[in-house]
């Protein structure tokens, strides 16, 4: 197949941009944890939710203990990744193996285990903390990419967020949501944009 010219790259890129608007946010860990768990007045929900299309809390004690360890030791923690819905409320489009694992701690729901660079911490659990302790880490700031406006086709561009922050890119197995097998399919739309621009009639092929 002929590369396409520099034209039919342009109309490409142009043409598969999304107009997401998104801003950065810092959360405590408290404040998380609050909204993680406080429920919509129509109790449908919580405040942050966790949609459909997330895998089941697979993290094992030993890998939600070393996270919790990370915090503790103040390294730097990837972003969560939410959307803002209509009704104020946040879906996590990445991070729910993450925030799962802060919900299990601070509802003392989690013993720690396996740490290396905290041994004395080895098999507590978030109440045999001080009080003081407790504190800091509910004061703990978490970075959080907030996705707030969405031009059109919301739950497309949601999945393939997910799909690219957990898959880079490539196509996932037949098992996983249709909403998320959307590689190859973007692929054929632009080969398809790049033919039609370059007869001069440019069309848009909504997802």
């Amino acid at each position: 197949m002929a590369k396409a010219t520099l034209e039919e790259q342009e109309a490409c890129i142009n043409l598969g941009r999304k107009n997401v608007k998104y801003d950065t946010k810092e959360y405590t860990l408290e404040h998380l944890f609050s909204k993680f768990n406080r429920p919509t007045e129509d109790n449908k929900q919580t405040e942050i939710f966790i949609p459909f299309y997330q895998r089941k809390f697979v993290w094992k004690q030993d890998r939600q203990s070393k996270f919790i360890e990370s915090i503790l030791l103040g390294l730097p923690i990837p972003p969560m990744y939410f959307a803002e819905m209509d009704e104020g409320v946040l879906e996590v489009i990445d991070g729910s193996q993450r925030i799962r694992t802060i919900d299990a701690f601070l509802s003392n729901n989690l013993k720690l285990k396996g740490l290396k660079s905290l041994e004395a911490l080895n098999g507590i659990s978030f109440n045999d903390l001080s009080s003081s302790r407790k504190r800091k880490i509910n004061n703990v700031s978490m970075r959080a990419v907030v996705v707030t406006d969405i031009e059109k086709d919301t739950m497309s561009i949601r999945h393939e967020i997910f799909e690219r922050l957990n898959t880079g890119g490539e196509v996932l197995t037949l098992s996983a949501p249709d909403g998320l097998i959307v590689s190859r399919r973007r692929r054929e739309i632009c080969q398809s944009e790049v033919r039609d621009s370059a007869r001069g009639r440019l069309k848009f092929y909504p997802e």
